[in-house]
């Protein structure tokens, strides 16, 4: 019994009952409310058509009313009643009006001072008339009924009166809302009927009696045969009746009956016919609830699904919607021992990849350098750098590495695009640039290299921004170029904070054939460089709002007593501002504190740029003589270095440029301790002086040597010590060293 009972089958049943029995309740239930609702509904419109009519009677009379009441008071007429201003002021004001009919003035005598009237007056035979009641009053004429506005002067001394059509008022109270059998009628007080379809005898007596004494302002009320309502007008002691037989409400009622007997009616099939449907309903679905229970008890260890059911397929033989679901099932039932076995494949699958990141994770950030120790860089220099990609691994990169001379290359990375391909192309670049800066000295011959080698083996579209710096530990040196890359910020050791912003050539990978440029500058001691890439700036909060250039600002701007604090100040004050939002991109920060040398102070430096021009070498040699009288140089060495100068800058000037054209050549003379080096750089053709002549080239004369420079390049490598030549930033830089003897050494 408890079976059956919980059963869809009686579930259904019941439901159909329910559903068949709550009609014919609320049938019943309408039965017994409509028809008082109804005689409700009548008395409620009845009084609203009588409001409407009202309303429109009030309507048209406030703009004759208005106007009566402006002209009166208007100084023109009250105080100039029989001027020609006065007169044209009517005058308009008749034309101007449809309705009106007549317009005149009044003295205090009731004397006509200025009398105005159309022509449908002089036909109908009204006079207009002179001094009465102020307000409004009825005036019958021949042809039509008049309305009669009269005002009142401000100084009492005469009134306005003003003669307007009542034709139109029928229309206001025609009752065409009510239907055909119902009619308005717009009354005064006295019982004189102004407008409407019929006079106040086709009314209840009981109701026109209530409406002229003004018992009943507004409101509705049923008498015996008829249905009326009433509403006062606000203009005139006015009042609007309207009327219909009660009879056609009760029509409405018997209507209901009938409606409400057929309703049940057919409910009461309906349910009969819902019983019988769901009783067939119902043994399908309960064959298809035994399956279903059977399917869950089954469970999926096993490889296959279980054999067809008889029942199942019996049921999926109907045509109907039932047997869709039937035919759903058995196919599910396939489908989803099938969808098990890829979903444990795929797992299997995600598990290997998880791991596999993660070891590529470690090995991405094993790349990185993490030694940090004064020991491993040296005294002059401070390096500290953190990495936290977005995902497993990532694109952003950072590396510092000693080069010889003293020097120290330091760069960072953002390749576009996160994920594997970002740290393939990472690995990649990193590779590069630092092979590339072990064995050439220039930056941004570096960078164009290795944009030659990315955009020469690139097929995936990506690029790399890099910015690349060279120090010189010694002297505090700094050369640098920027690849696309944020501008580092440079923080004085006197709190004065520059940003790094000259981009230098466009992202590395992007296109091919591009020569980058590069820059120096001169680090004192205690300066430090901050460098970052565009996941600090662009970090988000819960509010979607970027952490932005400012702030990083104000914090490359902060004092900090190591690289080491610089940076972990960064990295918490972006942890802060994201407030456990996931990381969007990868975020890397790099800082390079120069502490300065200790031999520093003997480094002497001069600096010149000269035109193209033979008469400009004079200058060279007037800034040297000067250099080496203020540090003690040998007059002979002077003397020596003067030659080798005076050559070199001859045949640059004579060879260095195809065109016609002014070029600049920088000159620069260093004296470090006793190592006086002078430095000469130009932009003109690539041409390495200390090269020598091809095996196969024809023997020269010495004359011939002579003439090209031959001579002076013998000459300038058995004065120097050290001469060298290398094409840096798409310039000639060629660079001479002499180590200088002192007498009392």
């Amino acid at each position: 019994m408890t079976r059956f009972t919980g059963s869809l089958v009686f579930k259904l049943a019941i439901v159909l009952v329910v559903a068949g029995l709550l009609p014919l309740g609320i049938s019943w239930w309408q039965l017994r409310t409509n028809r008082d609702a109804l005689m409700e509904q009548v008395l409620r419109t009845h009084l609203v058509a009588a409001a409407a009519a009202a309303a429109r009677v009030d309507a048209f009379l406030d703009p004759f009313l208005a106007t009566a009441a402006a002209l009166a008071e208007n100084p023109v007429v009250s105080e100039s009643p029989r001027s020609a201003e006065a007169r044209e002021l009517l005058r308009g004001t008749l034309l101007a009006s449809r309705a009106a009919g007549a317009i005149g003035l009044f003295d205090e005598r009731g004397e006509t001072v200025i009398l105005l009237q159309t022509t449908q007056v002089r036909e109908d035979g009204v006079t207009l008339p002179g001094l009465g009641d102020e307000g409004l009053s009825l005036l019958r004429g021949r042809q039509i009924p008049w309305l009669v506005v009269r005002r009142a002067f401000p100084e009492g001394v005469g009134s306005l009166v003003l003669l307007v059509d009542l034709t139109t008022l029928h229309e206001a109270v025609d009752g065409r809302e009510l239907g055909e059998e119902a009619h308005l009628v717009l009354a005064t007080r006295d019982g004189e009927v102004v407008a409407g379809a019929a006079g106040l005898d086709t009314f209840p007596p009981a109701a026109v009696e209530a409406a002229r004494s003004g018992m009943l302002a507004a409101g509705s009320k049923r008498y015996d045969q008829d249905v009326v309502g009433s509403a006062s007008l606000e203009n005139a002691a006015w009042f609007v009746l309207a009327r219909q037989p009660a009879a056609v409400a009760e029509v409405a009622q018997r209507r209901i009956v009938q409606a409400t007997a057929v309703s049940a009616a057919g409910a009461l099939v309906l349910m009969l016919v819902l019983l019988r449907g769901g009783a067939l309903l119902t043994r399908s679905l309960t064959r298809l609830a035994e399956f279903a229970r059977a399917f869950s008890a089954h469970g999926f260890e096993g490889e296959a699904a279980p054999a067809p059911d008889d029942a199942l397929a019996q049921v999926g033989r109907r045509g109907d919607e039932v047997g869709t679901l039937a035919r759903a099932f058995d196919r599910m039932r396939s489908d989803l021992f099938a969808s098990v076995a890829r979903l444990k494949e795929t797992t299997a699958a995600k598990e290997r990849m998880a791991s596999e990141l993660a070891i590529g994770r470690d090995i991405q950030l094993a790349m990185v350098p993490k030694d940090f120790s004064p020991a491993a860089l040296g005294g002059e220099v401070e390096v500290f750098a953190a990495l936290r990609p977005a995902r497993e691994v990532g694109g952003d990169f950072y590396d510092f590495f000693p080069l010889d001379g003293d020097r120290l290359g330091f760069c960072v990375g953002d390749v576009s695009g996160k994920g594997v391909p970002a740290a393939l192309l990472m690995a990649v670049g990193k590779t590069l640039v630092k092979a590339g800066a072990g064995s050439d000295p220039s930056p941004a011959s570096v960078l164009t290299q290795v944009n030659h080698e990315l955009c020469a083996n690139d097929e995936s579209g990506m690029f790399v921004t890099i910015f690349l710096g060279v120090l010189n530990l010694k002297t505090g040196d700094l050369t640098y170029s920027n690849a696309g890359h944020n501008p580092p910020f440079l923080r004085r050791a006197a709190g004065e904070l520059v940003a790094l912003d000259r981009r230098h050539g466009p992202v590395v990978g992007g296109m091919p054939g591009v020569a980058y440029r590069e820059d120096r500058l001169v680090l004192g001691a205690g300066d430090r460089l901050l460098l970052y890439t565009d996941g600090v700036t662009e970090a988000r909060d819960a509010q979607r709002g970027f952490f932005g250039e400012d702030r990083l600002r104000a914090l490359a701007a902060a004092p900090a007593a190591s690289a080491r604090e610089a940076v972990d100040s960064v990295m918490a004050a972006v942890a802060d501002f994201e407030q456990g939002v996931e990381q969007s991109d990868d975020i890397t920060v790099l800082a390079v504190g120069w502490a300065g040398h200790r031999g520093l102070e003997s480094r002497r430096v001069a600096e010149l740029s000269i035109a193209n021009e033979r008469t400009e070498i004079a200058r060279v040699m007037q800034a040297l003589k000067t250099f080496a009288r203020e540090n003690d140089v040998p007059i002979a060495l002077r003397r020596r270095l003067s030659l080798v100068l005076d050559e070199l800058l001859n045949n640059t000037i004579a060879y260095a440029w195809a065109e016609a054209g002014r070029h600049e050549i920088e000159v620069r003379l260093e004296l470090d301790g006793d190592l006086l080096t002078a430095t000469v750089a130009d932009d003109g053709r690539p041409f390495n002086p200390f090269e020598p002549p091809p095996l196969d080239a024809p023997a020269r004369s010495p004359e011939e040597e002579a003439e090209q420079g031959g001579l002076g390049i013998h000459l300038v490598r058995s004065i120097v010590d050290e001469a060298s030549y290398v094409r840096r930033a798409n310039r000639n830089v060629v660079t001479l060293a002499k180590r200088i003897v002192r007498e009392n050494a």
